[in-house]
């Protein structure tokens, strides 16, 4: 057995295509003269998970050359390897997929209710179901919206012009970008009850009637950021169509079809050479080249000038020219231009030209000294050509990529079978499948340093934000140095987990309406994790549009006036040898220039340019460094869980035979106190409050979040022992008395997460007795000495007692564990109950939005 030798880049791009070949000696073992004798060579993409090794589905590929485009999906995994084989011979390649810094859309696929790709050719039909994915790259927690459209135009492109008015949904479909780098939408061709007139309305250019057959395909757009991409077209049956009479053919009117050249072909096409994409826009730039428009509209015309701006009609070799486009509202934006000279008697196309650039304008923009060289007239002199050649010009937006299948669509098409166990759509109701919980799936980078809420907390915070988790916690491994305490306090007071200086704090203060310090003496330092993140949220909000890379993330904490150039390599961002300004009094201006220069001299950790360093600190240096913490972060994931709860399914995390039933279904602590501020700590068991005077205060339970109204649940079995319309701070309030042992099996294990959060108090457990006490409520719907069951609507909540004068966003239900049914002053006798409370993740815009 010998072993083969892989060619291509071990780092690939996500969503580029990428080639990888046998190495040139296993080649030239392979195209040999013994070529037919030679068995087949297979490629498999192989991942690995918790699992171990497998296969991944629909990667088989042959031949000695082949291509992969990675997805989002393959960062999640262990590691991943390319297997080929050859017979008994067999070779191995390890890749390593890495995050694209550009967010776009690199793939819109179409596929049947059950979620299979749809078999080339395959016409559907009217009532199908579809099932749309968009494949995206550093979209995490975004929104993109679907549109399905009626193909009018000619061949494989989707002219956005042509196909204006073939909208068949009205309202774009929303989905959101998953962990795995896809949105999901479902479409039900059979709500569209207007689909057949729209398509039937409007036909090809040439086309006498649409046929039995219409071509739909689907386009998908970044909400916020109009990143737009489309599906190639699926043919659909016209149920309207009246097939012509079939007309025999004349015998001098029938004529080959293929249009390729003979197998044996001395001129057979090079392996490897470069193609046109499908989607892009191309102009021609003599009469018979290849023309098609931009699918997005953006790019409406390129061609050759002089220097004077004056379209050339020929041009010779040694001509220098210009290439001026025609645009529409792409100032900033990148594309890559390529000149091709259209080869049609060998059915391909020579790259003569290539270049990426940044367009100036948002209407119109030149390449100048362009030149027509010798060489390019010699690449494109092969068999066939004559003196002249067909060329044309072909536009790339950097944010597209491919198009989507065609689907064919009919009354007379084959109906999808529904597989009832795995289907990921049904038409009446999309079946919900389990899942783990939200912090395992993320697979968060750093992950291992946070506990399981923590870590839904940064997930949670970063799909407000917009933004990818792995650069938040990266930016806070880099900021700790690996640590992660939030008391850590610099010499310069900057504190916490993105150190948050005083200035930044006092901006929260006005924005938000909280009270925070920074510095040895502040208040950020006594907080935890869990709480801090909130204050982290708060500092990043203003720049919630611009956190798309890695750079511009880290440069919102480091230099927020220069988030947004994090593509700048050489802009500067600190330098020592700025001239600083005083007062009258001698001292220096705090301002943006003094922050420059005092920033180069505490960030040595910048300087990367060793004895050439000239006093300032680039774009590229600071790219460098928090990339270096981003990478160590992948190998520092946690890789056991514990989690508190799986979110998506309000299980019962005990595996004992308990009865529990939440007080509130799907409960979530409070977010804001009575005053209305956020601060989660004040609704948790333990010393977690404050008098006006700073003196420490106990809260005796767990304020669960709860519009007045809610109806409120009996935990377990038991009985009333208590029901009080006047309970002082309590209000109206009902206790029930409980089985020990029946408690004791709902226990769960609970984190503590907030500073001065306890356990228990004083006194718990001395007795054998346990009771539960509902707080606050509105209405009470039980007696004293009633007996109830787990899951028996006690009452609803309110806002009786001292809860009386809260804000609305304050609304809550107070639950109480004890083991004395009057548990006295404090903490007595008394359990933190996020020990039994089965908590989901708070929803902030819920609680904030609270209208009774």
């Amino acid at each position: 057995m010998a072993k083969l030798i892989i060619t291509g880049n071990i780092k690939p791009i996500v969503g580029n295509t990428e080639m990888y070949s046998l190495s040139t000696f296993d080649n030239l073992m392979t195209s040999n003269a013994l070529l037919s004798l030679s068995p087949k060579i297979q490629w498999n993409l192989h991942v690995q998970d918790k699992k171990g090794w497998r296969i991944a589905k629909g990667n088989t590929k042959e031949g000695e050359h082949i291509t992969y485009k990675f997805t989002h999906k393959s960062l999640q995994y262990k590691s991943l390897k390319i297997v080929v084989t050859r017979g008994k011979d067999k070779g191995e390649f390890y890749i390593k997929p890495q995050e694209a810094e550009e967010s776009k859309i690199t793939r819109v696929d179409i596929l049947d209710i059950n979620g299979q790709r749809l078999p080339k050719g395959k016409r559907l039909h009217y009532t199908e179901t579809l099932i749309v994915k968009a494949h995206c790259v550093g979209m995490f927690g975004q929104k993109v919206s679907f549109t399905l459209w009626e193909d009018d135009a000619i061949g494989k492109g989707h002219d956005p012009v042509i196909n204006m008015m073939n909208r068949i949904n009205p309202m774009p479909l929303i989905g959101e970008v998953d962990h795995q780098g896809v949105a999901r939408v479902v479409f039900r061709l059979p709500s569209y009850t207007m689909a057949v007139q729209i398509a039937n309305a409007g036909k090809a250019k040439g086309d006498r009637s649409e046929g039995n057959t219409h071509e739909y395909y689907v386009t998908a757009e970044l909400v916020s950021k109009h990143i737009l991409e489309a599906s190639p077209n699926v043919n659909i049956v016209n149920p309207t169509h009246l097939p012509d009479p079939v007309k025999k053919p004349k015998s001098d009117e029938v004529k080959s079809t293929s249009a390729k050249p003979p197998v044996n072909s001395p001129h057979k096409e090079k392996i490897n050479k470069p193609k046109p994409k499908e989607e892009t826009a191309k102009f021609p730039q003599s009469p018979a080249a290849k023309k098609q428009t931009d699918p997005e509209g953006k790019i409406l015309s390129a061609e050759f000038t002089d220097g004077t701006g004056k379209t050339l009609k020929n041009a010779k070799t040694g001509d220098v020219v210009s290439i001026k486009m025609v645009t529409q509202n792409m100032k900033g934006k990148n594309v890559i231009v390529r000149i091709w000279e259209e080869d049609f008697s060998r059915y391909s196309n020579d790259l003569l030209y290539e270049k990426t650039v940044t367009l100036r304008y948002h209407t119109s923009n030149v390449i100048n000294n362009v030149k027509l060289t010798r060489l390019m007239y010699t690449k494109s002199n092969e068999w066939g050509e004559g003196s002249e050649r067909e060329c044309f010009i072909e536009v790339e937006h950097l944010t597209t990529s491919v198009t989507s299948q065609v689907i064919p669509v009919s009354v007379d098409g084959e109906k999808a079978e529904v597989d009832g166990n795995d289907s990921v759509a049904v038409i009446k109701e999309k079946r919900e499948e389990k899942k783990g919980c939200i912090c395992e799936e993320s697979k968060l980078y750093w992950g291992k340093y946070f506990t399981c809420l923590e870590r839904k907390k940064i997930i949670e915070i970063s799909k407000r934000l917009l933004c990818d988790p792995n650069h938040l916690t990266s930016a806070m491994a880099l900021e700790t140095g690996g640590k992660f305490d939030p008391s850590l306090v610099n010499d310069s007071g900057y504190t916490g987990l993105i150190q948050i200086g005083g200035d930044a704090a006092r901006d929260i203060n006005r924005r938000k309406g909280t009270n925070i310090t920074a510095g040895k003496n502040g208040s950020l330092k006594n907080m935890t994790k869990f709480e801090q993140l909130t204050y982290v949220e708060y500092y990043l909000e203003p720049f919630r549009t611009k956190l798309n890379t890695l750079v511009d993330f880290y440069l919102a904490i480091l230099m927020p006036v220069d988030c947004g150039k994090g593509n700048q390599d050489n802009h500067i961002v600190f330098n020592k040898n700025l001239v600083l300004d005083y007062n009258f009094r001698g001292e220096v201006i705090k301002n943006t220039k003094w922050v420059r220069k005092n920033g180069y001299i505490k960030n040595p950790v910048f300087h990367k340019e060793g004895e050439k360093e000239d006093g300032k600190t680039y774009v590229w240096e600071i790219s460098k460094e928090i990339s270096k913490w981003y990478k160590k972060g992948e190998f520092n994931k946690i890789m056991s869980f514990e989690c508190q709860k799986e979110i998506l399914d309000n299980i019962i995390v005990s595996k004992k035979d308990s009865q529990w039933h939440d007080p509130i279904d799907n409960p979530e602590i409070a977010l804001f106190n009575f005053g209305g501020i956020e601060k989660p700590k004040s609704s948790s068991f333990g010393i977690v409050r404050t008098y006006p005077n700073g003196a420490p205060k106990n809260h005796q339970g767990l304020d669960i979040f709860a519009s007045k109204g809610t109806p409120v649940k009996a935990c377990l079995n038991g009985i009333v022992v208590l029901v009080s319309e006047n309970a002082g701070a309590f209000g109206k309030l009902v206790v029930i008395e409980v089985d020990k042992e029946d408690l004791d099996k709902a226990r769960i294990n609970y984190q503590l997460q907030y500073k001065g959060e306890k356990e228990k108090g004083p006194g718990f457990g001395d007795s054998n007795k346990r009771f539960l006490r509902y707080g606050h409520l509105s209405e009470i719907s039980v007696k004293n000495k009633q007996e109830v069951t787990a899951g028996m609507e006690i009452g609803k909540s309110g806002n009786s007692g001292n809860a009386s004068k809260q804000s609305i966003k304050a609304r809550h239900l107070h639950f109480e564990i004890t083991d004395a049914k009057t548990a006295g002053d404090g903490l007595n006798n008394r359990e933190n109950p996020a020990f039994y409370v089965r908590l989901t993740a708070p929803n902030k815009n819920k609680q904030e939005n609270n209208k009774k």
